[in-house]
C-alpha cells in the first residue's frame, strides 16, 4: 500500500536502494533515505539541507524551505546515519542560465516525517551482537498513568482548625482574601517552624498538629483556635486536604536534595541547560490525591520548566517596556511591567504603608540581607508591575528583585540560543517520562504522617479498583461526518470528500496591498481552487485594495471608509503585505492584522488572514480555505451520528486576561465568550463580552452571553434544548452562580464540566517491556469520582507518534453539576477535540468548546468582535 497525505496518495521510492535518476519527473514522492549530514543556510531564503547518498552512489539533497516547509519537520534534530521517511517530496529538474539541469527534491508543506531507524550506537551493536534470540514480546495495547499508589489506605486523622480573624481597618475582599491567608499561613509557618499548615478556606487554617498559635505574631491578623474535627473521607474538601498535607511532608522531605518552589515545581538542582540568563531544570510535578476509599496515589509528571538570573538591573532602559512579562527572583508570580519610576527604592511608598522597599524586604525572610544592602546602594527607580492574572492593582518592586520571565516571547527576544536548545531538551518521550517517575518514587522512602508511615509503590498504575484505564472508541474510526453523508475519520478527509454544509450564500471581500498583484492573485487563485476543490466555491469576489506603505492606523481609517456599513460580504479574506520587500518598505503585518480586524468588527464581518508566502504552501492553503468556510457561515464537518448522551447544546465558556497597553484603565483587559456546538458538533455560533478591566467577569455578564446561546438554539430548533453541558476551563473558575439559575429557571437539565489543560499524570501505552505514546481516546476512568483524564491525542496521529514532538499531554474532564455519567462525559469531549477546523493534518488536545472560547473571548479582548447580542453564526476567530 502506498503511503498518503490527507487523502493524496504517495508513491513510495527507497533511495537507499535506488537512484534518483530511474525516478520519474514532475510527481511527488514519500521518499526513504539515510542522511549523511545537514547544512543549513540562514540568508534571506532560509533553508536547510538533507544530504544523502542514492542506491546509484549519487550524492543527492532534499531541501526545506522555511517558509514552506512544516515546522516540525524544519526544526527537527537530525541524527547522521538515521534513516527518514519524508511524505510529499516533489522531484522536477531546474535548468540555469548556463543550461545546467539541477535534479531538485523539496519537501511540501504537508508532508510529514517518520524516522525509521536511528543511527547504531556501539552499545546496541554489542547488545545486537550478543542477543541470542530476538524479542518476541507481543503489543499488549494496555495503557497505564504514571502515577503511583500508596501501599496502604489511609486511617483516621483529626485535624486542628484556626480562624484568622482581620485586625481593625483591614478588610481585604475578593481574591485578596485567599491572598492574604496564604500569606498569614507562611508567615505562621516560619514563626513556628511546623509543617503541615494548609489553607482550607478564606481566614482558616487547618494544622495535623496543635500550634502554639499564642506565639505567632501577624501584622493584619489575630489567630484564634476553633479546634478539633475528624478527616471525613466522603468530604471533598476534607480529601483535597489530607492531600494537600501528604505534600507537605513529601517536600519536607526531599529539601536537601530537590530545589523546591512549590509540590507543582520540584526542581533537579543543576541544570540540563545555563545560557544567556536562563536555566532549564528537570522538574516533577506532584500531585497528592487522596479518594473517597481511603486510597492515596502520588501523581508524577516528569517535565522541565525554565528560571531565568536575567534581572531588570542588568537590562537596557529601552528593553524595559509596559507589557514586559517578569517575575520575583524570589518567588512564582506572573507579572506585566507597566512602568519605570520615577519613585527609587529608598522612596516611601503609600502601597507599602509607608514604607520604601529596602525596608519592606529588610523585614522580609526570604531576601538576602546583603542582597538588600546592595539594592540599597544602587538606588535604581522602582519598577512597577500588576498581575497578569489579577485586578490591575500595582505593585512595585526594585529591579534586582524582577527577573525575565521564561515565556516563549522574552526567549526569543533575549536568550533566542537558550530557546533553540531548550525547545531539543524538552521533547520527551514515554519511556523518559515514566523511568524518570519511577526513579523519583523510588528514592521516596516512607513518609511519616502524624503517626503512620505512608509509602508509595514505585510500580506505575495500570488500573485498579479505583481508577479504570480504558478504550472510549477505536481511535480510527470514522467518526466525522462530510458531504452528503460520507463519514471519515480525520479532519484531513475533508480535500477528498467536501465540506458538510457550504455557506449559502458565499460573498467574498479580498482585502490586500496595490503591489504585487501578481504574486497575490496567484495565491488567490490557489485558495479559490482549494474552496472549489473541498465543494465550497465563493458565489462572488471583490476585490479592496490599500496601500502597504501607510502607517497601520491611517490604512485601517481608509478601509472603514472603503468598506461600505450597509456591505453585502458573508466574509473577508486579507492577504496581509510582506515584511519587507527589496523595492519599498511596508507596514509591520502585525500592525495590520490588529487594525484591520477591529475595523472588520465595526463591520459585522468575520475574517481569514494570511501572509502572502503561505498561499504558496498547499498544508496551510487547506486550514485557510475551511477557516473562510467557517467565517462565511459553513459548517466543514460534524460528529457522524452525535454526540453520546442526552445533551443537544454544548456550551465552552471562557475568560481572557490581556494586557492592556492605552494610558487608561487598569492595564489588565478581560473578555468572557461562548461557542455553541449543537449535539452534532456543528458550530453554531458564539457570543463575547465587551473588553473591561477587573479581576473577574462579572456573574450577569456571564449569564447574558449564556443566555444569548441559549436564545440562539430556540431561535433556529423553535425550542429550548432539554439539556446542555457547558464546558469551562477548570483554571478560570469564574462565577457561574447566575447561569445555573437561569437555567433551573428555564427547567433545563444542565451539566457543568471542568476542562482543565493540564492533567497530574501521563497516560502511557504498555507495549511488553516499555512503554509507548498512547493510543488517542484513552481514558482513565475514576469510579467514586466523575473525573476523568483523557488522552485526546495519541497515536495513530503522525504528529502525536514521532519522537521528535515529545510525549502527548493528555487532560483533566471532571463534572462539577449534574447527574450525566463521567463515561458519557469524557466521549463527548474526545470527540469534541476530533472536530476542529483549523488544522487538517491533527486533530486538537482540547474540545472545540473550551477551545474556541478561549479563541473567541481573546479575539473580544483585542476588541477583534463586535460584542454581541445574539448568537452569531459565522467564526471568525479561528
Amino acid at each position: 500500500m502506498s503511503p498518503s497525505n490527507g487523502g493524496r496518495t504517495m508513491k513510495p521510492v527507497n533511495l537507499d536502494k535506488n537512484s534518483l535518476n530511474d525516478v520519474p519527473v514532475g510527481d511527488t514522492y514519500a521518499v526513504r533515505f539515510t542522511l549523511d549530514t545537514v547544512f543549513e543556510n540562514e540568508g534571506q531564503y532560509p533553508r536547510r539541507n538533507l544530504k544523502f547518498t542514492d542506491g546509484g552512489g549519487d550524492d543527492r539533497t532534499i531541501t526545506m524551505w522555511k517558509n514552506s516547509a512544516p515546522a516540525e519537520i524544519y526544526d527537527e534534530d537530525y541524527d547522521r546515519g538515521a534513516t527518514y521517511l519524508i511524505t510529499a517530496v516533489e522531484y522536477d529538474i531546474d535548468e540555469g542560465n548556463d543550461g545546467t539541469k539541477y535534479q531538485n527534491l523539496t519537501v511540501q508543506s504537508d508532508a510529514q516525517l517518520l524516522e525509521l531507524e536511528g543511527p547504531p550506537t556501539t552499545e546496541e551493536a554489542l547488545e545486537d551482537g550478543l542477543a541470542e534470540t530476538p524479542d518476541t514480546s507481543a503489543d499488549s495495547g494496555d495503557h497505564g498513568l504514571t502515577t503511583f499508589r500508596a501501599t496502604e489506605d489511609l486511617p483516621d486523622y483529626d485535624v486542628y482548625e484556626y480562624e484568622l480573624v482581620p485586625k481593625q481597618g483591614y478588610r481585604p475582599s475578593g481574591q485578596n482574601t485567599l491572598r492574604a491567608t496564604y500569606k498569614a499561613r507562611r508567615k505562621v509557618r516560619q514563626q513556628l517552624d511546623v509543617t503541615p499548615v494548609v489553607v482550607g478556606s478564606a481566614f482558616k487554617l487547618v494544622s495535623l498538629v496543635k500550634l502554639a498559635h499564642e506565639r505567632v505574631d501577624l501584622p493584619r491578623f489575630e489567630i484564634n483556635e476553633v479546634g478539633t474535627r475528624p478527616v471525613i473521607y466522603a468530604d471533598a474538601d476534607d480529601r483535597e486536604i489530607l492531600g494537600e498535607m501528604l505534600g507537605e511532608v513529601l517536600k519536607n522531605a526531599k529539601r536537601d536534595q530537590y530545589d523546591i518552589h512549590g509540590i507543582d515545581k520540584i526542581l533537579e538542582i543543576d541544570p540540563v541547560i545555563e545560557k544567556e540568563g536562563f536555566r532549564l531544570h528537570e522538574r516533577y510535578n506532584l500531585t497528592v490525591e487522596v479518594l473517597p476509599s481511603r486510597a492515596a496515589y502520588l501523581h508524577v509528571d516528569y517535565r522541565h520548566r525554565i528560571l531565568s538570573d536575567r534581572t531588570l538591573d542588568q537590562l537596557d532602559d529601552d528593553e524595559i517596556h509596559p507589557g514586559l512579562r517578569v517575575t520575583p527572583s524570589y518567588r512564582d508570580m506572573g507579572l506585566y511591567v507597566i512602568g519605570v519610576g520615577p519613585e527609587t527604592v529608598a522612596d516611601k511608598l503609600h502601597i507599602e504603608g509607608n514604607k520604601s522597599l529596602v525596608q519592606y524586604h529588610r523585614a522580609e525572610p526570604w531576601v538576602d540581607p546583603a542582597k538588600v544592602d546592595k539594592i540599597e546602594n544602587a538606588d535604581r527607580e522602582v519598577i512597577w508591575t500588576v498581575r497578569q492574572r489579577g485586578d490591575g492593582t500595582e505593585m512595585a518592586f526594585p529591579p534586582e528583585l524582577l527577573a525575565l520571565q521564561g515565556h516563549p516571547e522574552n526567549l526569543a527576544r533575549f536568550a533566542p540560543e537558550f530557546a533553540e536548545k531548550q525547545r531539543l531538551n524538552t521533547r520527551l518521550s514515554a519511556q523518559q517520562c515514566i523511568s524518570n517517575a519511577e526513579s523519583f518514587v523510588e528514592q521516596l522512602g516512607p513518609l511519616q504522617f502524624d503517626g503512620h508511615t505512608v509509602e508509595v509503590a514505585s510500580d506505575p498504575l495500570l488500573g485498579d479498583e479505583n481508577i479504570s484505564v480504558q478504550e472510549l472508541f477505536d481511535p480510527e474510526a470514522a467518526v466525522l461526518q462530510f458531504s452528503n453523508g460520507q463519514t471519515g475519520t480525520h479532519p484531513s478527509d475533508v480535500t477528498r470528500l467536501g465540506v458538510y454544509e457550504a455557506p449559502d450564500p458565499f460573498r467574498v471581500c479580498h482585502i490586500r496591498m496595490e503591489k504585487r498583484d501578481d504574486r497575490i492573485q496567484r495565491g488567490w487563485s490557489r485558495l479559490e481552487s482549494k474552496l472549489e476543490q473541498i465543494g465550497a466555491p465563493p458565489d462572488d469576489v471583490e476585490e479592496v485594495t490599500f496601500d502597504a506603505t501607510m502607517s497601520a492606523d491611517q490604512l485601517s481609517m481608509e478601509l472603514a471608509a472603503e468598506i461600505p456599513d450597509d456591505h453585502d460580504y458573508d466574509a473577508v479574506f486579507c492577504t496581509l503585505p510582506p515584511k519587507n520587500t527589496r523595492h519599498f518598505d511596508t507596514v509591520e503585518p502585525g500592525r495590520v492584522y490588529d487594525e484591520v480586524k477591529k475595523v472588520l468588527a465595526t463591520k459585522d464581518l468575520n475574517s481569514q488572514f494570511a501572509h502572502e508566502a503561505t498561499l504558496d504552501e498547499p498544508f496551510t492553503i487547506i486550514n485557510i480555505a475551511l477557516g473562510l468556510v467557517a467565517a462565511a457561515g459553513g459548517i466543514p464537518f460534524t460528529i457522524e451520528r452525535a454526540l453520546p448522551g442526552d445533551s443537544e447544546l454544548h456550551l465552552g465558556i471562557d475568560v481572557t486576561h490581556q494586557y492592556d497597553e492605552s494610558a487608561d484603565g487598569n492595564h489588565i483587559h478581560l473578555a468572557a465568550a461562548t461557542t455553541a456546538i449543537h449535539a452534532d458538533g456543528a458550530v453554531l455560533g458564539y457570543t463575547s463580552s465587551r473588553p473591561q478591566s477587573g479581576e473577574k467577569i462579572p456573574p450577569k455578564e456571564l449569564k447574558e452571553i449564556v443566555k444569548q446561546a441559549v436564545m440562539g438554539f430556540r431561535t433556529r430548533y423553535d425550542r429550548y434544548p432539554n439539556h446542555i453541558t457547558i464546558h469551562r476551563d477548570g483554571f478560570a473558575n469564574e462565577d457561574l452562580s447566575d447561569v445555573e439559575t437561569f437555567l433551573s429557571e428555564l427547567d433545563v437539565a444542565y451539566d457543568v464540566v471542568e476542562i482543565r489543560k493540564q492533567a497530574p499524570a501521563r497516560v502511557l501505552k504498555y507495549s511488553g517491556a516499555h512503554f509507548d505514546t498512547p493510543q488517542k481516546a484513552t481514558a482513565a476512568i475514576y469510579e467514586d469520582l466523575p473525573k476523568a483524564i483523557v488522552a485526546t491525542f495519541g497515536e495513530p496521529e503522525t504528529l502525536a507518534s514521532r519522537e521528535g514532538t515529545g510525549l502527548p499531554q493528555p487532560i483533566t474532564v471532571e463534572r462539577v453539576h449534574g447527574e450525566t455519567p463521567i463515561e458519557t462525559l469524557a466521549a463527548q469531549t474526545y470527540l469534541l477535540s476530533q472536530a476542529h477546523i483549523g488544522a487538517s493534518n491533527a486533530t486538537a488536545r482540547l474540545p472545540i468548546t473550551t477551545m474556541y472560547a478561549d479563541l473567541a473571548s481573546a479575539a473580544a479582548a483585542r476588541k477583534h468582535l463586535p460584542p454581541t447580542n445574539k448568537l452569531r453564526d459565522k467564526i471568525g476567530f479561528i
